[in-house]
């Protein structure tokens, strides 16, 4: 399988733990910086890029740079079907999880997939849903991929889950010791 990986980012920063595994699993990929304020962005780009540009391989895997990959994860590189993810807490409440439903931040998608989306229905493929007049922001980006896969005649498979890596402040505390605590958590 010749599979595009392509790690979403806003700030063009990988987590270490993220670069490791995929070294560690020989996938080689490129960071896609997308708007400082929306992964949303860096989706449709990473799209548009590999349709354009990667024409020699039949799959993109998006990756957030944030996903804390594990073993299971692996099948995203490895197995058959036109859209795979691995669930995610996300920002609804519920995450997402389950054959049928999409989460963007670990997700691979094949070219037929993307170029039947875009005959169908004019880019883009990931979009913000918001109220009419754009104060309010519902649902997720990733139900509105999953709208245009379902009118192309494609569902999901859940491969497995994976976690979200978060950045920690590591230090000691009054009586020597070790403390971690997220910046901004304590505001």
């Amino acid at each position: 399988m010749k599979i595009t990986t392509a790690i979403t980012t806003k700030d063009g920063n990988v987590y270490w733990g993220q670069e490791l595994w995929l070294q560690q699993h020989g996938i080689k990929y490129h960071k896609n910086v997308g708007s400082k304020h929306s992964c949303t962005v860096a989706y449709n780009m990473a799209i548009e890029r590999f349709l354009r540009e990667d024409k020699d391989n039949e799959y993109l895997a998006l990756l957030n740079n944030d996903v804390g990959l594990n073993d299971a994860a692996f099948g995203l590189w490895t197995l058959g079907g036109d859209l795979l993810y691995c669930g995610a807490p996300a920002e609804t409440a519920q995450g997402h999880f389950g054959d049928g439903d999409l989460w963007a931040g670990c997700m691979r998608a094949s070219r037929r997939l993307l170029e039947r989306m875009s005959a169908l229905r004019q880019p883009p493929w990931f979009h913000r849903p918001m109220n009419p007049i754009g104060t309010e922001l519902f649902g997720c980006d990733c139900q509105y991929f999953m709208e245009g896969a379902r009118q192309a005649g494609i569902t999901s498979k859940m491969v497995t889950s994976v976690e979200h890596w978060v950045r920690v402040l590591a230090g000691y505390d009054k009586s020597g010791r070790r403390t971690y605590r997220q910046p901004g958590a304590d505001k």
